[in-house]
């Protein structure tokens, strides 16, 4: 495993020289006064910016925001060593606060925090902020994009019925940013209390449908793997409807590891099926993860995290 903390303690060394704290406390008054002539320009500009649009952005900042997610793509193409992570988190973190109704840099924002607070991030306070600013990113673009408010302020009824009648009106290519909300807010609901999971049941369900409807085979089969691990995790549902899920995402793409690492994690734990367990863990170790290009980094940390799983079998089935 690698050693995070190290990558942590890099990470946060290089982002304190970004910060004013860095600054000399021998600065001298007429340095200061263009510190801070130059915050209050920024402070302006990005006051002024929260009243554009989508289309409205001046051209000068949509290059900045380009070049930013630019960036940001070529740090994630190399996010198996998590510094470069961190990196694209920071890169796309900024174009999404320059741009917040940018599809595509939301999308990717969303991605990369599920990545860093699902596969890198070891303290729970930690991932559960990246989740929810990838959470929070989406959630924003969803409702202040033009068909959601449309719907929503032309729908009679209470807020929770104009919502639903907003998501449902979401257009397909949206499914992305739809996708990244649902895998973030679904992490960050884990690992809390059945009520707190069951008051955004609606909502995942809706959205995850709607994705289903349009691109079932999202992210490798993503919606159907995200729906079996949903349903083998929330009470009282028959776990058949887990099973036929992890089923239909395994069909859409056997060479995504992380599907058989939930199957065994929530569905053959909870169904006390532990030669199911045992196998799914094992393939995910065997398999080549260079069998999906796209997601070698993501199967690789499945098959430490499978690795990691298995030496916990006997306490898990006691």
């Amino acid at each position: 495993m690698r050693n995070s903390r190290l990558l942590n303690n890099e990470f946060r060394s290089m982002n304190n020289k970004l910060h004013l704290s860095s600054v000399s406390d021998k600065i001298t008054v007429s340095s200061l006064a263009k510190v801070t002539s130059f915050f209050l320009i920024i402070l302006i500009f990005v006051s002024s910016c929260a009243s554009f649009g989508v289309s409205e952005i001046p051209d000068n900042i949509s290059d900045n925001v380009q070049q930013l997610v630019e960036r940001g793509e070529k740090h994630w193409g190399k996010r198996v060593r998590f510094k470069d992570a961190r990196l694209a988190h920071v890169m796309l973190k900024q174009a999404v606060s320059l741009a917040p109704h940018d599809q595509n840099a939301v999308a990717l924002f969303a991605r990369i925090c599920h990545f860093l607070g699902y596969y890198v991030e070891e303290d729970p306070a930690m991932k559960d902020a990246l989740f929810q600013e990838g959470a929070d990113a989406t959630w924003t673009w969803i409702t202040s994009s033009k068909n959601y408010m449309t719907v929503f302020d032309s729908t009679q009824g209470d807020s929770i019925v104009k919502s639903f009648a907003g998501l449902s009106a979401l257009p397909e290519n949206s499914v992305p940013v739809m996708y990244w909300y649902c895998a973030n807010k679904g992490r960050f609901l884990a690992n809390k209390k059945v009520i707190e999971r069951l008051q955004y049941r609606e909502t995942l369900e809706v959205l995850m449908h709607k994705i289903i409807a349009s691109n079932s085979d999202y992210f490798f089969g993503g919606p159907n793997r995200f729906f079996g691990a949903f349903y083998a995790r929330l009470p009282g549902v028959d776990l058949s409807f887990a099973t036929d899920y992890f089923n239909k995402s395994i069909a859409t793409e056997p060479n995504y590891f992380e599907t058989y690492l939930l199957r065994a994690r929530y569905l053959h734990t909870k169904s006390g099926d532990r030669e199911s367990f045992e196998k799914d863990l094992q393939f995910v170790i065997d398999a080549d993860p260079a069998l999906l290009p796209d997601a070698m980094p993501e199967n690789l940390l499945s098959q430490e995290r499978a690795e990691e799983l298995l030496t916990h079998t006997n306490m898990l089935f006691e």
